[in-house]
């Protein structure tokens, strides 16, 4: 899925893609559109990417939310060991009435 040797950017997008798709599923009001990624903050890489063939868990955790967006901690680990970590905002676009 990450190819060869994953770039800390590429495993980024996945977790923002999974704070996302989180923040439109769950919307409090069930009229969320669209999901955008506002802000990424606090991005640390921890350790180079690992040999495509080691599974990559993705982490990830609401700390808020309101009806413009949410916002979330994520973190990718493979073995146990701690690839990228950091906190993004979800901007939410809502359906009109």
């Amino acid at each position: 899925m990450f190819g060869e040797r994953p770039s800390p950017g590429l495993l980024f997008e996945a977790a923002a893609q999974l704070c996302a798709a989180h923040g439109a599923l769950y919307g409090n009001d069930g009229r969320v559109q669209a999901a955008y990624i506002g802000k990424l903050s606090k991005l640390t890489v921890h350790h180079d990417p690992v040999a495509r063939c080691d599974p990559i868990t993705i982490d990830a955790q609401q700390l808020s939310y309101s009806l413009a967006g949410a916002l979330y901690r994520f973190s990718l680990s493979s073995k146990q060991q701690l690839l990228v970590d950091g906190t993004l905002l979800v901007a939410l676009l809502h359906a009109q009435t």
